[in-house]
Order: C-alpha cells, then structure tokens, then sequence
C-alpha cells in the first residue's frame, strides 16, 4: 500500500517571531508536515534531515497570512493611463518584491475628518471598493494593473497594499 510504500518522516516546529526591542513574542504558531523519502532500507543522516527539510518547507505556506499582518507588502499608484473604457494605474511595487501577474492590490483613500464640537482634524484610512490586478507588464521596481471597478476613485500616490486574503503568496516560502 501506499502508507508502507517509503520512509515517512514527521516534522513539527514551532514558529515565533519576537520583537527585538520589547522581547514581546508577537506570533507563535507551531506547524507540521510528514513527508514520505522513498523507499530506503538504511536512511543516511542527509535522507532524514533532507526529509525534515522537505516537509517543514512544505508546511511553512500555513503561516504565510500570519506572517503578512507583519511584513506587509505597501507601495503607491505613480501613474495612471485609459485607452477609452480600459484603465490601468502604475505602482511603484515590482519583481524584487515577488509581484506577480494576477497579483491583487488592495487601494486605501484617507478620508480627513474635522470633529464638530472640537474642531480637531483626524484622518481614518479607508479601503477602497476598487482594485488592482496586476498584469503581465512588470519590471524588477514597477508593475502595471488593471482597474477593476470605479476608476474615478483611483488617484496618483494612493497607498496600495498586496492582498493576502486572495491567495496571493507572501513570497518567502516559495
């Protein structure tokens, strides 16, 4: 059968990203995979431990959305064209930061607020009903996307942010 066809190996590792400056532990996950090595009657040092490689490799995809609450991928709309009906908008977030075709980008607007009764200002960001997918044209530093819904909502230096809750990799573990 297939279960007793190789050497399968478990591996679980716990995960923690500390902060430096605080010590404050700010995530802590443990993930785990078991991957089969083959058929080997005495397994080497190197099959094991390349085994125990493979499957926390494997399994490092678990906490790609918990590590992008941390190291989320920002950047900012530098241009944008029309030909008629069709937009597209340039943003300064490239190959060097693993976008690829079909990446989706999340569009914030800052909406200032001046309190009646203090007249203090605030400013609260806010995502945008409108997004980016990103096309094929990418260069190390820019890519270009496709408007995908209102386009009069879309402005020159809006911060845009890589969407994570899409599928979209994190990069790292790739």
């Amino acid at each position: 059968t297939a279960a007793t066809d190789g050497m399968i190996v478990k591996s679980r590792v716990t995960v923690t990203l500390i902060e430096v400056e605080s010590a404050k532990i700010l995530l802590s996950k443990q993930i785990s995979k078991e991957i089969n090595i083959g058929k080997i009657p005495n397994p080497s040092y190197d099959h094991i431990v390349g085994g125990i490689k493979k499957s926390i490799n494997e399994a490092m995809p678990e906490i790609e959305k918990d590590f992008s609450n941390y190291f989320v991928i920002k950047g900012y709309i530098t241009q944008i064209k029309h030909n008629g009906k069709e937009f597209i908008a340039q943003v300064n977030l490239g190959k060097n930061l693993k976008i690829l075709p079909r990446t989706e980008l999340k569009i914030f607007g800052f909406d200032e607020i001046v309190d009646p009764m203090t007249s203090q200002t605030s400013c609260d960001i806010i995502t945008l009903p409108t997004k980016l997918i990103v096309t094929d044209q990418i260069t190390d530093t820019h890519a270009w996307a496709k408007i995908d819904g209102d386009p009069s909502l879309v402005k020159i230096k809006q911060l845009v942010q890589k969407n994570y809750d899409k599928g979209a990799s994190f990069g790292l573990f790739k």
